[in-house]
């Protein structure tokens, strides 16, 4: 229901119209057999043909008012396109925090290293608002969008694994949090840089990147790590350890790009000029304004309410033609 009414509690308006038209129907029965005939002074068959005529009628009200109550609901299905002038940038960055992120085929660690990196780009987005999402098994928003970049960079140098207790690696929840974290109403421009390195035992990064496209969002992805990977072991503690070698999944993570869409960018961490390559793609929006499209739903209030006139419509005719033949 939630997907296709964005009100349904006034879905409920619509049951009292069943027990109504039973009602009505009940009685209208008893007295086309009783009553009718004696009043018409006719044998059953006009009765009949009456009562038939108010079983038309009761029914077309009845989803009438139903289609009246889907109406308040606020019915909507389908998409499309909305032109949106963006001005301005508001950028969250989404830290993967999960144990792969810990190893060190890049000095120091994974983790370090995007923390540093994210640090760097927050320092040369002056004119932007920036915000940080934790993504581990499950994604929360640490730090909302803000001009404060103190508290960015005291939470970057602070970052790590037990910062969440939720287990897993879950990078595409990150950007769902993201993506609830921007201000509808905002009109600056939305990116999402997420640092990762690709590795997922929960949710779908790919479905969370087809979600940034439909909403309008930019996503740039800084993938951490190298293709040699290095083993982890995945039960610490455990009488016999069991490793596990992660790696950068850059194949992967470019695909999460390329469904992104909207100017997307994959960078791998490690490469030289990476981190200017997501400046240029920022400043780009936030020192001028430009034109995006977003997917949205579309409401159909319109066809709903014509077709509870139709339904009307149809009783009054249904019912009328026969009572002005019998009557």
């Amino acid at each position: 229901m939630t997907s296709l009414f964005d009100r349904p509690e006034y879905l409920a308006l619509a049951l009292p119209a069943i027990p109504a038209a039973v009602f009505v129907l009940v009685r209208w029965k008893r007295m086309a057999s009783l009553v009718l005939p004696a009043l018409l002074n006719t044998g059953p068959r006009p009765a009949v043909s009456i009562f038939r005529a108010v079983v038309v009628r009761t029914v077309c009200y009845a989803l009438a008012w139903m289609l009246v109550a889907c109406a308040f609901a606020s019915p909507r299905w389908g998409t499309k396109l909305l032109p949106v002038r963006q001005e301005g940038a508001s950028v969250l960055f989404v830290l993967d925090i999960s144990r792969s992120m810990t190893v060190g085929d890049v000095a120091p660690d994974r983790l370090s290293y995007a923390a540093e990196y994210a640090s760097v780009l927050a320092d040369r987005f002056v004119n932007a608002r920036v915000g940080i999402v934790l993504a581990k098994g499950s994604g929360i928003l640490a730090i909302p969008l803000t001009a404060d970049r103190r508290s960015v960079r005291d939470l970057l140098n602070a970052v790590s694994p037990a910062m969440l207790s939720s287990a897993g690696s879950n990078p595409g929840s990150g950007l769902e949090a993201a993506l609830a974290s921007f201000p509808a109403s905002s009109a600056a421009s939305r990116t999402i840089v997420l640092f990762t390195d690709g590795d997922e035992t929960s949710g779908s990064l790919l479905e969370a990147a087809r979600s940034v496209q439909k909403s309008g969002a930019s996503l740039v992805v800084v993938g951490i790590g190298t293709e040699e990977g290095e083993a982890i072991d995945v039960y610490p503690g455990a009488s016999e350890p069991t490793f596990y070698t992660t790696r950068l999944q850059e194949d992967f993570l470019r695909q999460a790009v390329r469904i992104a869409g909207n100017g997307s960018l994959y960078v791998n961490g490690s490469d030289a000029g990476s981190a200017l390559d997501v400046i240029s793609l920022v400043d780009g929006s936030q020192n001028g304004s430009r034109m995006v499209y977003s997917r949205t739903g579309v409401y159909r209030y319109g066809e709903v309410l014509a077709a509870a006139f139709l339904l009307f419509a149809a009783g009054c005719v249904a019912g009328g033609r026969v009572w002005r033949k019998r009557m």
